[in-house]
């Protein structure tokens, strides 16, 4: 017995490449949702960051502003220091 081959027909071949795009359209669309979902992520993590290095910034402008009131008042101190000895010299403390 010969067996025939069965025919397969435009609208079977065009059903099965539509549905070979379906999952194609669906892979990438998973896909473009991931990418999505990693940007939204990669936002926040950005923001936070940028964030941070504002909160940073701004405490690193106070923390220099108090070593300069405090450099300002070492060189106060020093003058004070040297008036003292040189008074200690005079009442013959030193």
């Amino acid at each position: 017995m010969v067996k025939k081959e069965k025919q397969v027909t435009t609208n079977e071949i065009l059903s099965a490449i539509n549905k070979f795009v379906g999952n194609v359209d669906q892979r990438f669309n998973a896909v473009d949702r991931r990418f999505d979902d990693l940007d939204k992520k990669i936002e926040e993590v950005r923001r936070e960051l940028q964030l941070q290095i504002s909160e940073n910034t701004r405490a690193i402008a106070e923390l220099s502003e108090q070593i300069r009131s405090i450099l300002g008042y070492a060189k106060e101190i020093a003058i004070l220091m040297a008036r003292v000895s040189v008074i200690e010299k005079k009442i013959g403390i030193k």
